[in-house]
């Protein structure tokens, strides 16, 4: 089960600033301290990162596993984000199948909170895909 970072909403460091104070880390967002801007501005960066994470799992996911995504963006589609999931998993070297995928919209978005003005995205896509 995952929910990989979302196309040019999620950066690593500002969002996950909880976990990594509680790894030692500081008390406080740092963006840029532990790693490079990570938030993924366009369609073909994210893609990118979407089919690395499918190579790491194909090395590691048995025959027959499941895997449940929550995925969204800004500028993409729940169409579009379906058929990239399914399409960038040719990287893991294994068939890998959408089963299923249902959108959810979103209402009361998290980063609305800390952010105001902030557009966000519109829904969230939930994927079921199959490796074999």
């Amino acid at each position: 089960m995952t929910s990989p970072p979302y196309l040019d909403i999620t950066n690593f460091e500002e969002d996950q600033w909880l976990r990594l104070w509680f790894l030692g880390g500081s008390a406080h967002p740092a963006p840029g301290r532990y790693s490079r801007e990570d938030r993924h501005g366009t369609a073909d960066l994210y893609w990118r990162l979407i089919a690395d994470m499918w190579r790491s799992l194909g090395q590691v996911l048995d025959d027959g596993a499941h895997v449940v995504m929550r995925v969204g963006g800004k500028g993409l589609s729940p169409a579009q984000i379906a058929s990239g999931i399914e399409g960038t998993s040719v990287f893991s070297q294994r068939t890998v199948r959408l089963i299923s995928h249902e959108v959810t919209p979103t209402k009361n978005q998290q980063t609305r909170s800390f952010r105001p003005g902030n557009v966000g995205i519109a829904a969230e896509v939930d994927c079921l895909p199959k490796v074999s």
